[in-house]
């Protein structure tokens, strides 16, 4: 609004559901309970709701393990791996 237009009354401009809950929640006579009632309403007009999202993949992931081979003995082990590095 200009500093010259006319401050409407409030009972009687129209208004549309939002603009009377922000005039509301901004009203700092208006108690705290009343103002986060409008808030709350008002939030979904002003900032888009989160949505859920699901993710589909396409890929597929295959482990493979390898277990060592049988040994005569932990030192014929510990021999044949470390001189396969």
């Amino acid at each position: 609004m200009s500093r010259n237009a006319k401050k409407q009354d409030p009972e009687t401009e129209k208004i549309d559901a939002h603009a009377l809950l922000v005039r509301v929640y901004q009203d700092e006579k208006a108690e705290m309970h009343i103002r986060l009632d409008a808030a709350k309403a008002a939030i979904r007009f002003e900032k888009p709701a989160l949505a859920s999202v699901e993710q589909k993949t396409e890929h597929t992931f295959h482990n493979v393990v390898r277990l060592p081979e049988v040994a005569e003995s932990v030192e014929v082990w510990k021999a044949t791996v470390l001189t396969k590095k």
